[in-house]
């Protein structure tokens, strides 16, 4: 696992306030089939190192989408504003990672109508992040 996407899911799972609510549902890219909901999905957007006069910083830029998933409404939207207050403003180490700023760039909301008739869907909220961060490698 890349050190930046490890630094997030330490900074998620670290948080007692999400945990309460998903345990350690933090997945990569999706949820594994067999997991229950409600559950976090984390996907790494894009990279941009910052270049400097002297060639490459050891600054680095990561967007991030943070997507929490629930059965219910008022959970998912609880769940959504528990993980924007772990990460939103966050400076610190993580995984050996600095991580020297965090910003939440927005967020969305939308709906999976079940598979079958008889399932209720699933809601969703995705957080838009971008933090800056050097790696202990770097």
């Amino acid at each position: 696992m890349a050190d930046i996407e490890h630094a997030l899911r330490n900074r998620i799972r670290s948080t007692t306030a999400v945990t309460d609510i998903v345990a350690a549902r933090v997945f990569p890219i999706y949820v594994p089939k067999g997991q229950s909901l409600p559950a976090i999905v984390y996907e790494l957007i894009s990279t941009d190192p910052v270049e400097s006069n002297d060639g490459h910083s050891a600054l680095t830029y990561a967007r991030f989408t943070v997507e929490c998933l629930s059965k219910s409404y008022s959970e998912v939207k609880d769940l959504a504003e528990k993980v924007r207050l772990a990460v939103d403003g966050y400076s610190g180490t993580e995984a050996s990672v600095a991580i020297s700023s965090t910003r939440h760039m927005g967020s969305s909301d939308d709906w999976t109508t079940p598979a079958d008739a008889g399932e209720k869907g699933t809601h969703h909220v995705v957080l838009d992040f971008r933090l800056g961060y050097t790696s202990a490698t770097s």
